[in-house]
């Protein structure tokens, strides 16, 4: 449902700016005839300043139900850095992560995750880390009843105001 006239809507005044859990995006928009304040004893011509909050790479996720489904990407050389992931896990779901080697073989799984993961470190059961590094690998995620929007590897945890890993 719109809460502005098709005629009323205004561009954003600036582009977005970061926020410490997404893109921030303000735009501005005038009533529409009346109809859109929201309070009473408000001018009928007045409009709005708002505000749209976007997930971090929040724009296309994979989605599973309650049957796992699991995406394994290309091979790629295992960078330097902890692997780090953007899901929401709904109650009763889990994402898994297995590194594969270049045969396909699984060389380390990572704990189960659960819950809204914008930044979540991934954790191994077993040490994974840096031994791997320059190898070719591919990652392959399990998820039940959550979406995954993205991964990437950073060297530290550090996090700058825009929701960005200062190293990546």
């Amino acid at each position: 449902m719109r809460a502005f006239s098709a005629n009323g809507d205004r561009a954003p005044s600036h582009p977005p700016s970061g926020g410490p859990k997404g893109s921030w995006q303000y735009a501005s928009a005038p009533s529409a005839n009346g109809k859109t304040v929201p309070k009473t004893g408000l001018d009928p011509a007045m409009g709005a300043i708002c505000l749209a909050v976007l997930r971090r790479d929040g724009f296309v996720s994979l989605d599973a139900k309650e049957k796992p489904g699991y995406v394994s990407t290309s091979a790629f050389t295992r960078p330097v850095g902890r692997l780090h992931v953007n899901a929401d896990i709904k109650q009763g779901g889990r994402l898994q992560i297995e590194l594969l080697n270049k045969d396909d073989q699984v060389i380390a799984k990572s704990k189960p995750m659960e819950g809204n993961q914008l930044r979540g470190r991934v954790e191994w059961l077993a040490p994974a880390g840096e031994a791997l590094v320059g190898q070719t690998i591919r990652l392959k995620f399990t998820l039940t009843k959550g979406s995954l929007y993205s991964y990437w590897f950073a060297k530290s945890d550090t996090v700058s105001p825009k929701g960005d890993s200062n190293d990546e």
